[in-house]
């Protein structure tokens, strides 16, 4: 017996399966049809009766057409979709027929293909199988699954559909349009409503229409009285917009539509009246692209053929040229022509245009071209460049038919062959005096619409012939000549003049048509040898510093006047958190102000200084940069460490002397600033007396070679008083550019003095009008000769100024004090905060701890914030001294090791623990020992500014300046010997040392020196020199200083032991080199992982750390080999090899480091493009 599955069993299986399948179909499709009709019926009949949004009816056609999925899918799809076993069809087959129960379901799961499964009796499975196939043949399967079971659904749908169907097929359109709209929400059909719009216009509804147009749409309104009729645009650009029509007549509506270039829908809504969307497409009317322009100019001008082009039209170009004109249009034509209305006619000229085809088209070669061409979008024409005209380019779409109405207009501008224009560059003065042998350096410049051909200057003296001279010239880049400049040494010399010649010159420019050009003549007035026009330069470079300083006292008094308010408002007990917190910032952005103002004119100081001649000029100038350097560097740095301790007191008293102290350094700021504006206005105002001296000597003999000339002729006297008048107007106009520098005290004499060469040259000129007023011309030179005589004295006009300058000097020695002080106030500092910190760990109390934590945290910070700006002002005094001509090398190497020995030990101590550091007691050795060198060198200084004196007064002693300067002088070598003896007492030097320096400064020759160089200031007529008396004094001065070089030696030796040598800062310095490029190593290592490039940024940020800090390495060790180098004497062997030694490690290093630091800027670069490209690539 088998004990199969039966294949009658299975055959009636898969009949009952199928018609289940079939049943189950019919039954979804007559749902869906069934739900399909109601849901769409009841969705148009609510769009019938109520006015719906578009998002509205889109959402109930969209929720219909989901309620027919979901009945579809649980009466069919759902059951469909999954295919029953065997055994589940068994199942549903024994529920159907009662008969078949637990038998049919037993005998598919007894049945088996492999007798070798089986464990139980075969037999009774034989049977079993053998007893249902018999039932299951008797089975009709229609029987179990009858066509009744869908009868309903399929009735209801056909009975459904006829409804539907006649309903469509009416003659009432109405229910097709609602049938369409419920089902198609997106169709654009209109809505079935009780109010009828008609399109009136435009006709037809939709249309294409000229970009930039406007059309107006009109529509007529019937079956019913509506309030508003709305016309209704859509756009990519601006969406739905809704505009009310306006009531015309009758029931008609009307509104204008604007297109701009995009097409756009439009539909109307009146009442319950919803018309379909029409579309007007936008389409641009013709218009050129591009102008390409190929200038044929006019034989003479020699000028090869040039194409441009461009987006206007406009044709101005060399009269006579003729241009073929090519349009580049942006779509194909159907009729091009140039309309030209000329403006000396009514005529219009009509000038067509051919289209330009590929073989003739040699406007350009590229790919673009060549498709244009094709396309039939290149028109072209010749056009005479002979009138001012205007034209236009009329062009008709040959696909639209549009015009181009709103073509623009253009210009025919012939612009005519002007004659060149030649000019001298940078000449301010037309009118100059000048000695006869000076050589004058000009710079000339000519330029024109045609190249030009040649560049000349005419030479014209005393109104005779004018002399040629050719220039060579060069040509202006990408100018092709039409601008030349030329830049040459005039030697008046050769021209053989004479004081009181008059000298005309003038430049002449040639272009090719022959037209000549000519500059405005520069007149040249020969005056006396000693009337240098650069003979105030100093004084007019000291003179520009003034503004600055006095600008720099206007900011800091503005700073006080701020900080003042601030700090007042800071005093409220009732003051917020938040406004304290502003407050400090203020404070904090007027002193980092105060420090960045300070340095940009310390730059400035510097700039001046090193033009400074020797003596008191220099000195005065380092004077002002270390007053500049104070401002800068202490001043400014003291309100950041007292913001920063306000902002967390260690008590309540601490805080309010901080306050205090806050607004006395803020005050004390804008006054020194003030004092230093007000002082250097004094050693300004002495120079310009100086200089006024100086004129008004050379101008007395002038007038005295005038006057005491046998020869007295017209012309001569002519001549030579064009000079003096020329001199006087020089003199005046010195006073009115100087005036404004000089102090108020020192006002009242300029004027006097300015009103008196003016009434002076007046005279002159009036009696210089005609030949025969020579009778009054001869007096008058004698009257002039007479006053220049009396007006000798200008340089003694304020007879208090040397005591004013003295005291301005002596001021500044005051307020700029001695770097001793900063360095001793750092080492305090430094050793209380150990000594808190070291209490601090030692105590068993927290809260003793913790307040002495506090107040370390304090110190440090001053060390941090306040003390290392001060110390930088070793370096600024350093700059200074080696800023001027006569500087002091060797205090600028001391200054330069202490500097470099107190960065060391900053180091050191951030980097030891508290007891390991030794930090402060080195500093307080540091600090004597530089004491002792400061003093040192003031002593130096005092002994060259003698030196200085004793050359002038050894080659000079019967001069204009010693009679002027050498008092000056003098009076500086005693204030800097008073300065020195202070100084050296301060430092506890030797009392053998200070009593030979007192003696020096006391001695005969002192007070003899003293009244001989002194009582030149009131006595003229007879100067006796003091060379032999400040020979004296040198000696004496010699003596003390080689008495001090011991003593200095020792100190420098000090400071020495604490920093580091030169071989040890070139050995951390390839240290700091070689970490640095293995950290470049790693960055680069990550740039290259792409898991690490997020990496980069802050691996560049890191080598930019590193590369700051090795910058500054090399500028130390720059430093100090230039030190090294200038503290050698040239003279000896052994320090001139060291000097050169040094002088090659500076140019073996520079390089290296100028190739890194371009190295990581070019890195910083690449980096900030990547940066930059991914951003925008965003």
């Amino acid at each position: 017996m088998s004990v199969a599955l039966d294949p009658v069993v299975v055959r009636k299986l898969t009949q009952f399966s199928s018609r289940r399948r079939r049943l189950l179909l019919a039954r979804g499709i007559a749902a869906g049809v069934v739900t399909f009709l109601v849901a769409m019926s009841l969705v148009a009949l609510i769009d019938w009766r109520w006015l719906l949004t578009s998002e509205t009816r889109w959402t109930m056609s969209l929720a219909a057409y989901a309620l027919v999925a979901v009945v579809v899918w649980l009466t069919s799809l759902r059951r469909l979709l999954h295919r029953p076993a065997k055994e589940e069809i068994a199942r549903q087959v024994e529920s159907a027929e009662p008969e078949l129960r637990e038998n049919l379901l037993a005998a598919i799961e007894l049945a088996t293909d492999d007798p070798a499964v089986i464990h139980d009796s075969p037999v009774f499975r034989g049977l079993l199988q053998g007893k249902v196939a018999t039932l299951m043949g008797a089975v009709q399967v229609p029987t179990l699954l009858p066509m009744r079971l869908v009868t309903r659904w399929l009735a209801a749908a056909v009975v459904l559909l006829i409804a539907i169907g006649l309903l469509l097929t009416s003659s009432d359109q109405r229910f097709r349009q609602l049938a369409t709209r419920a089902v198609l929400p997106g169709a654009n059909i209109a809505r079935v409503s009780r109010i009828h719009v008609e399109i009136l216009q435009p006709t037809p509804h939709s249309l294409t229409l000229a970009a930039d147009d406007t059309v107006a749409v009109v529509v007529a309104v019937s079956g019913g009285d509506v309030e508003e009729v709305v016309l209704e645009t859509i756009s990519e650009t601006h969406g739905s917009v809704r505009q009310p029509m306006s009531l015309r007549e009758g029931q008609q509506f009307a509104a204008n539509v604007h297109v701009g270039d995009e097409s756009i829908e439009y539909r109307i809504l009146a009442g319950d009246a919803v018309t379909q969307r029409y579309l007007i497409e936008s389409a641009a009317r013709p218009h050129v692209l591009a102008f390409h322009k190929t200038w044929h100019y006019p034989e003479y001008a020699q000028l090869p053929d040039e194409t441009i082009t461009e987006t206007h039209g406009d044709l101005i170009v060399l009269e006579g040229s003729v241009v073929d004109l090519t349009l580049e249009l942006d779509q194909d034509v159907s009729v091009a022509e140039l309309r030209i209305d000329p403006m000396e006619s009514e005529e219009v000229q009509v000038i067509p245009l051919t289209p330009v085809t590929a073989e003739s088209s040699a406007i350009s070669s590229s790919t673009e071209a060549t498709d244009a061409v094709s396309s039939g979008v290149r028109w072209s024409a010749r056009v005479p460049v002979t009138e001012n005209a205007i034209y236009k380019v009329h062009l008709v779409s040959r696909k639209t038919g549009f015009e181009n109405l709103f073509s623009p207009k253009y210009e025919i501008s012939p612009r005519p062959d002007l004659i060149p224009r030649a000019g001298f560059v940078d000449q301010q003065q037309q009118t100059m005096l000048l000695p006869p042998n000076d050589i004058v350096g000009l710079k000339g410049m000519a330029e024109d619409d045609l190249p030009v051909v040649s560049l000349e200057q005419q030479i014209s003296v005393n109104g005779r012939e004018w002399e040629t001279v050719a220039l060579e010239t060069q040509v202006s880049d990408n100018r092709q000549g039409r601008q030349v400049a030329a830049e040459w040494q005039w030697d008046l010399l050769q021209h053989k003049l004479r004081t009181g010649d008059q000298v005309l010159t003038k430049l002449v420019a040639t272009d090719r048509k022959g037209n000549h050009g000519e500059s405005v003549p520069l007149r040249i007035v020969v005056a006396a040898t000693d009337f240098d026009p650069q003979r105030h330069a100093i004084m007019r470079l000291k003179a520009s510093l003034q503004e600055h300083l006095a600008t720099f006292a206007t900011l800091l008094e503005e700073n006080r006047t701020s900080a003042l308010a601030v700090l007042e408002r800071l005093g409220q007990a009732d003051l917020s958190a938040d406004q304290r917190k502003v407050d400090y910032a203020t404070l904090r952005d007027l002193a980092i102000r105060q420090r960045d103002e300070a340095d940009a004119l310390m730059d400035r100081v510097r700039q001046v200084e090193a033009k400074m001649p020797v003596g008191v000029d220099a000195y005065e100038l380092e004077l002002t940069g270390r007053v500049v350097a104070r401002l800068q560097l202490d001043h400014a740095a003291h309100p950041l460490f007292l913001t920063e301790a306000l902002q967390n007191p260690v008590s309540d008293d601490q805080a309010r002397r901080d306050h205090d102290e806050l607004k006395r350094t803020f005050e004390r700021s804008a006054d020194d600033a003030k004092n230093l504006a007000g002082h250097y206005q004094h050693m300004l105002t002495y120079n310009l007396f100086a200089a006024l001296a100086s004129d008004l000597d050379a101008l007395l003999r002038q007038q005295r070679f005038v006057v005491n000339n046998p020869t007295q002729t017209w012309e001569r006297l002519l001549r030579q008083e064009t000079v003096v008048v020329n001199q006087l107007k020089v003199f005046e106009s010195l006073i009115h550019d100087q005036r404004s520098s000089v102090s108020e005290s020192s006002d009242n004499q300029l004027r006097n003095l300015l009103n008196w060469s003016d009434r002076l040259r007046q005279r002159l000129e009036e009696a210089m009008e005609s030949e025969d007023k020579l009778p009054q011309l001869k007096q008058m030179a004698t009257e002039m000769l007479t006053a220049f005589e009396q007006q000798q004295r200008v340089d003694a006009m304020d007879g208090n100024l040397p005591a004013r300058i003295s005291g301005g000097r002596r001021d500044f020695e005051n307020r700029v004090g001695t770097l001793y002080v900063p360095l001793d106030q750092l080492a305090r500092s430094i050793e209380q905060a150990d000594r808190l910190l070291v209490k601090a760990v030692e105590s068993d109390d927290s809260a003793e701890s913790s307040r002495l934590r506090t107040e370390a945290e304090r110190f440090l910070a001053e060390i941090t914030i306040d003390h290392a700006s001060r110390i930088r002002q070793l370096a600024e005094w350093r700059e200074l001294t080696q800023s001027r001509q006569d500087s002091d090398a060797q205090y600028a190497a001391d200054a330069g090791l202490t500097y470099r020995a107190v960065r060391a030990e900053l180091a050191l101590h951030s980097e030891l623990a508290l007891k390991e550091s030794a930090t402060a007691q080195h500093l307080l050795e540091i600090a004597p020992a530089y004491r002792i060198l400061e003093a040192g060198h003031d002593l130096v200084a005092a002994r060259d500014l003698v030196t200085h004196l004793l050359e002038l007064e050894r080659w000079d002693a019967q001069s204009l300046q010693a009679h002027m300067d050498h008092p000056r002088q003098w009076d500086l070598v005693q204030q800097a010997m008073d300065v020195a003896a202070q100084h050296l007492r301060d430092a506890r030097v030797e009392n053998t040392i200070l009593g030979q320096l007192d003696q020096t400064r006391w001695s005969a020759a002192v007070r003899e020196a003293g009244r001989r160089i002194g009582e030149r200031r009131w006595r003229r007529e007879l100067m006796v020199g003091a060379s032999h008396e400040l020979a004296e004094i040198r000696k004496d001065l010699l003596d003390v200083v080689e008495l001090m070089q011991p003593v200095m030696a020792e100190a420098r030796a000090t400071i020495a032991k604490y920093a580091p040598s030169l071989p040890e800062m070139a050995r951390q310095l390839a240290a700091e080199v070689r970490e640095m490029e293995q950290a470049t190593t790693d960055a680069a290592d990550h740039a290259e992982q792409p898991e690490d490039v997020e990496q980069v940024p802050q691996d560049l940020a890191e080598l930019r750390q590193r590369q700051e800090e090795v910058n500054q390495q090399l500028e130390d060790l720059f430093d100090a080999l230039v030190e090294t180098a200038n503290a050698q004497d040239v003279l000896d062997e052994a320090q001139r090899e060291i000097a050169r030694d040094a002088d090659n490690s500076m140019a073996m290093i520079r390089p290296p480091a100028t190739q890194m630091n371009r190295a990581m800027e070019q890195a910083q670069q690449e980096q900030s493009a990547k940066e930059t490209a991914q951003d925008l690539s965003v």
